[in-house]
């Protein structure tokens, strides 16, 4: 005997670390502080066409870093002056879309390790379909080598759409 989706989706939440369940109206910083990353994305985070079932939280992937790692990285790859990201934050990420990357970075801030402010470089979020394989293993292999890191990215939680609601309004 076979489970349904739905109990499915049900044990998929329950296996959620306890930030990533926080309601609308009810979320606790304290707790939303708690988030960490998630090697793989529950199928239960992944919006459903159902509008009876709650619209999940915002969460990005990509690599997290600390804002003083990037302005080193964009100092040294980039030949940026110091302090650029704070000065023109638009203007590097135009240029990471366009000339590094050749594809829609974003720069996001996620819950991660006691913080609400960890500085994140994401490829995409739980809210928009999937893009090609092909091209996101590109995207990734190339943030890799522009970050100088080896590891995969994990998915983080949203600072601000960090909780689950009724609807998208």
């Amino acid at each position: 005997m076979s489970s349904s989706p739905s109990s499915t989706k049900k044990e998929e939440f329950k296996q959620l670390p306890q930030a990533f369940k926080q309601l609308q109206f009810h979320a606790s910083s304290k707790i939303l502080r708690t988030a960490t990353v998630l090697k793989e994305l529950p199928s239960v985070l992944i919006p459903s066409n159902d509008r009876r079932v709650p619209f999940p939280p915002l969460v990005h992937y990509g690599y997290a870093l600390r804002i003083e790692r990037m302005d080193r990285l964009l100092e040294q790859k980039l030949c940026a002056e110091p302090g650029i990201l704070d000065a023109n934050p638009f203007g590097v990420l135009v240029h990471l879309r366009r000339e590094v990357f050749n594809y829609r970075v974003n720069f996001q801030t996620v819950y991660l390790d006691g913080t609400d402010s960890m500085f994140f470089l994401s490829v995409r979020n739980n809210w928009e379909p999937a893009p090609e394989t092909d091209l996101l293993e590109e995207v990734v292999k190339r943030l890799k080598d522009f970050l100088d890191l080896d590891e995969e990215p994990v998915w983080c939680l949203d600072a601000r759409k960090s909780f689950w609601k009724k609807s998208l309004i």
